[in-house]
């Protein structure tokens, strides 16, 4: 496995290209930034899947005790509601995390005639809903093997890797909106971030412009993430509180 492949990518872009050919079909929306858009309290019929044309869209999910987890960020180029699980679940939810432009479809459309006519379009979902599986299973695992440091340098990594490792990438992520994704408190998120910086691994962050200034450090943190480096960063911990 290629260390690109141990990385994915936080705000997945691209992913369901080849329905820019049936956008045509579809019906235009837009929902302003904070919509929430879920299949909660319909009828089964009235589901819709969308295709992102513009903006970013979050999907969480409500767990048994209430609390909110963010699972992914979707771009452009991307489907969602597509999971079978929406025809009637309430506990995963939609927000626009900016103005959004989208084409959407009833769900009815993907039937057997729908795929005799458009393969191509229908080869795409079940991939790209496989890919999205992975980053699912992936991130589990991940909440179970790292600390809040592993967490953070694999994100940062992550940006840097999808970015075609440029040295001053676009994170398109505030600080608040990375730290309820790796599910850390912001001031856990700040706490590691300071440290990186007075390592020199990283530099300024925001959402338009990230520096990564020694990309090697960074990866030899997101592949330890606990041991020596964990006990570096709980003296940090102790000594700033």
């Amino acid at each position: 496995m290629s260390t690109h492949d141990c990385f994915h990518p936080i705000v997945l872009q691209d992913l369901n290209k080849p329905w820019e050919q049936l956008l045509h079909t579809g019906y235009n929306v837009s929902f302003p930034a904070g919509s929430v858009i879920t299949g909660a309290g319909r009828r089964k019929e009235d589901n819709r899947i969308f295709f992102i044309k513009q903006g970013r869209v979050c999907l969480s999910h409500i767990a048994v005790n209430g609390e909110e987890r963010i699972l992914m960020y979707l771009g452009r180029n991307c489907m969602f509601a597509e999971a079978p699980m929406q025809h009637d679940g309430m506990d995963c939810i939609f927000t626009c995390m900016e103005d959004v432009r989208a084409v959407s479809w009833p769900r009815k459309i993907l039937d057997a005639d729908f795929a005799a006519r458009h393969p191509e379009q229908v080869l795409n979902l079940l991939c790209s809903l496989s890919r999205k599986s992975r980053i699912f299973s992936g991130r589990l695992c991940e909440l179970h093997a790292f600390d809040a440091l592993g967490l953070v340098c694999r994100a940062l990594y992550s940006i840097y890797l999808h970015n075609d490792g440029k040295k001053t990438p676009v994170p398109n992520l505030t600080q608040l909106e990375l730290a309820a994704y790796l599910g850390i408190h912001r001031s856990s998120l700040h706490l590691v971030m300071s440290r990186l910086r007075e390592e020199g691994i990283i530099g300024a962050y925001s959402k338009s412009r990230m520096e990564i200034l020694d990309p090697d450090r960074l990866l030899a943190c997101a592949i330890s993430g606990r041991g020596k480096e964990k006990k570096r960063l709980d003296d940090y911990e102790r000594e700033a509180g």
